[in-house]
Formats: structure tokens, C-alpha cells, sequence
């Protein structure tokens, strides 16, 4: 009878060799369609329509509404269950003060 020409363990040596290339060469190729793809993102337009100057306030008109205790209304901002963001945000200053909030 005629040996076989590969024995098993150098065909499962072989097996495991062409397993391991065809992983690399899988991943190498993932890897290239990543970068391939990261480069075809592009980001959409930053620029705003218009000017954002009406809807900005100084600095000392926000710190008045937050400090003040009568003369501002929080009536047109939306309110959630547990208040609005100049309430929270008033409370939280009355505690840094070393107040309780009502």
C-alpha cells in the first residue's frame, strides 16, 4: 500500500495555517473598508442661517434673572414636574448661599 502524501498532523497543521491567513487577511480587510469608510463621512453644513445675536443674552441679564426675587417671570419657559431651569438654578444658588429652597 501507498503512504498517504500528507500525514494527519501535518494536515491539521495546514488546515490551522490557512485558517489563521484567512482571519488576518478577513481582518486586514475590515480594516481597510473602516478607514475607507471614516474617510467618505462628511460632516454636515456648521454654518448657522442666520444670526444668533437675537437669541443671545449678556451675561448680567442672565445673573439679574437668577439673583433677583420679584421682577423676573419664568412663565414662558417650559416646566416639568419638578420646575423650571431658572427655578432649579435658583435653588441651587440659594444652597451655595447657605439658604433652603422654598
Amino acid at each position: 500500500m501507498a503512504e498517504p502524501i500528507v500525514k494527519a498532523p501535518e494536515q491539521n497543521r495546514l488546515r490551522q495555517t490557512r485558517r489563521r491567513v484567512l482571519i488576518e487577511c478577513l481582518f486586514a480587510l475590515a480594516i481597510i473598508l473602516s478607514i475607507r469608510a471614516a474617510t467618505r463621512v462628511a460632516a454636515g453644513n456648521l454654518t448657522p442661517p442666520g444670526s444668533v445675536s437675537s437669541t443671545m443674552q449678556p451675561p448680567n441679564t442672565l445673573y439679574q434673572a437668577l439673583t433677583a426675587t420679584s421682577g423676573f417671570s419664568s412663565v414662558s419657559l417650559a416646566t416639568s414636574s419638578t420646575g423650571s431651569a431658572i427655578q432649579l438654578t435658583k435653588c441651587i444658588i440659594q444652597k451655595l448661599n447657605g439658604n433652603s429652597c422654598p
